[in-house]
């Protein structure tokens, strides 16, 4: 066989050298340090994160505990003002919502509605000191106030920081209260029902 005489070049290669005849003299060469053609390496920073984006229209839904004051002045059914109440009514809602905004830079403005079903209730006995009797028209009197619906529409401006919203919010609202009342002591004997609405 002949005789192999075996290089190993820094790092990467590994030689056979073939061919030399048998007893011929091997000759060692200084391997050669052949230079190593790396790519330049870039380092690429991360992506930037997707900015969040609050335009756009959204739905939900809602359900909680509300709370509100009742005032006015009760008055018989021909118009006679009989006295002035004034208490709050309070219980469960829950509802639906639906929106929209538009942002341009940081600045969002919106626009909001909802619906709420409701059990508002609320009473006074202010004017019916407890074990007063009652004599109509003259009173005291017992009045009553519940809230089954209401709704509103709402604007909406603010400044967006990233998934954060900070806004103002105003707008109209408008509900069906019914308000009865009786003398102390007895059954409601009138109630009236409609549509109040405010800011």
């Amino acid at each position: 066989l002949a005789n192999r005489v075996s290089e190993i070049d820094l790092g990467v290669n590994y030689k056979f050298n073939w061919g030399a005849p048998a007893g011929a003299p091997m000759v060692y060469k200084t391997p050669s340090v052949a230079a190593v053609s790396r790519p330049v390496l870039i380092h690429k920073a991360p992506a930037a994160p997707h900015p969040i984006d609050w335009t756009g229209i959204y739905v939900g839904a809602n359900g909680g505990y509300g709370w509100g004051p009742a005032k006015g002045t009760l008055s018989d059914a021909v118009g006679n003002v009989l006295a002035p109440y004034s208490y709050g009514v309070n219980g469960p809602i829950a509802g639906g919502f639906a929106g929209a905004n538009y942002q341009l830079n940081q600045f969002v403005a919106g626009i909001e509605g909802d619906w709420q079903r409701s059990s508002l209730t609320g009473n006074n006995q202010v004017d019916a000191p407890l074990g007063a009797a009652g004599v109509f028209p003259g009173g005291p009197f017992t009045i009553a106030t519940t809230i089954k619906n209401y709704e509103s529409v709402r604007g909406r401006i603010g400044f967006a920081f990233n998934r954060f919203l900070v806004y103002g919010t105003g707008g109209w609202a408008w509900g069906d209260p019914s308000v009865s009342y009786a003398v102390f002591g007895s059954a409601p004997f009138f109630s009236s029902s409609g549509t109040s609405s405010g800011w």
